[in-house]
């Protein structure tokens, strides 16, 4: 019987303490189960980097996107041990959940850990930190550090549509210069970089990326004004961002990012570090519990 880490992010209020209470019950029934809450930032990553060969035989995350970077990062930190990772997703957007073909429902995802199979990932590093999903640069970075983590609590996916309309008027965009391993270099006001299809929740930046497909994706838009970051966003909602003659998709193995402005970013969803920056992919990184009839 497989022993289990249980590393669960209760965020704020009742209604997500009940979900993993019932994740608690549902693991509980089936194999030994120790559990880590989380209480601040930093606290996943450290209970994944504390860890023990003998510990767990798998490591079961009960969040969301943010929470499960730390995991990765806090399980890569720690040569002794490596042991593959299942998602019960209970956070936002859940976009790493989604590329793996994990279900929302919590009876689905618990029974997934124990009749999947695990599948090794791609991951990239962005200055010595790994990230499934992607890093942004400029606009979509300036909303992440500007949300107050209450109001994301209280209106989820809406709390960044609304904190962006409130910054936008006074966000004042600075080139990006973007260098490939190609040595192209290109120049925009705000990047994406991909590891992964979706971004978001199910919106779609840069389809021919994937958590299974080697490289890097970089999504450039070269518009300057606010007006031009409206109707980038629209068009990504839209999937029409790709058809607007400023915006620039490459593909490459690591990626330079550098800026004379203060420039800063997001790395999975939360904030992150300013420029310089230096991504690079990394294959096969990191094994993770999908279901076993995935079409990959």
């Amino acid at each position: 019987m497989k022993k289990i880490i249980l590393i669960a992010n209760p965020a704020a209020g009742s209604e997500r303490r009940d979900k993993i209470d019932k994740v608690v019950k549902i693991l509980g029934e089936r194999s030994p189960l120790k559990i880590f809450l989380t209480g601040k930032k930093g606290d996943a990553e450290e209970s994944a980097r504390s860890l023990n060969v003998n510990d767990a035989d798998i490591v079961v995350v009960a969040g969301g996107d943010g929470t499960i970077n730390e995991v990765i990062n806090g399980l890569l930190g720690n040569p002794a041990i490596r042991i593959p990772v299942g998602i019960i997703p209970l956070g936002i957007s859940n976009v790493l959940a989604h590329e793996l073909g994990i279900p929302a429902g919590i009876e689905e995802s618990c029974d997934i850990i124990f009749n999947g199979i695990t599948r090794k990932i791609n991951l990239g590093i962005v200055n010595g930190r790994y990230f499934s999903l992607m890093v942004g640069v400029g606009f979509d970075a300036a909303v992440v550090h500007a949300l107050n983590p209450r109001f994301k609590a209280i209106f989820g996916k809406l709390a960044y549509i609304l904190t962006g309309f409130r910054i936008l008027p006074w966000y004042i965009p600075e080139e990006i210069t973007v260098k490939t391993d190609t040595a192209e270099i290109i120049r925009g006001y705000h990047v994406i970089i991909s590891n992964s299809r979706l971004y978001g929740g199910n919106f779609i930046v840069t389809p021919e990326a994937g958590i299974y497909k080697t490289g890097l994706d970089i999504c450039i838009f070269q518009g300057r004004r606010r007006i031009d970051i409206l109707r980038h966003v629209i068009g990504i909602v839209t999937n029409r961002h790709l058809r607007f003659k400023d915006t620039v998709y490459r593909k490459a193995e690591t990626v330079d990012i550098t800026s004379n402005g203060s420039i800063i970013s997001q790395l999975d969803g939360d904030a992150f570090s300013g420029v310089p920056l230096k991504i690079i992919s990394c294959k096969d990184a990191i094994e993770f519990i999908v279901p076993y009839n995935k079409n990959v």
